[in-house]
């Protein structure tokens, strides 16, 4: 029930290097937990915004 009536968010996030995501993405499927690649860290370019939602 609490599921259908709150938002619980995503739950946990880890960040891991970009050469490790399969492998991660892997483990998880084998324990049986669903898992997204939700977004990703960069260097920022310029002096604009350091955090843009989309």
């Amino acid at each position: 029930e609490m599921y259908r009536t709150f938002n619980n968010g995503i739950g946990m996030a880890i960040i891991v290097p970009e050469q490790q995501v399969d492998d991660v993405l892997t483990r998880l499927s084998g324990l049986d937990e669903r898992a997204w690649v939700i977004g990703e860290v960069a260097r920022s370019r310029d002096e604009g915004p350091q955090v843009v939602f989309e």
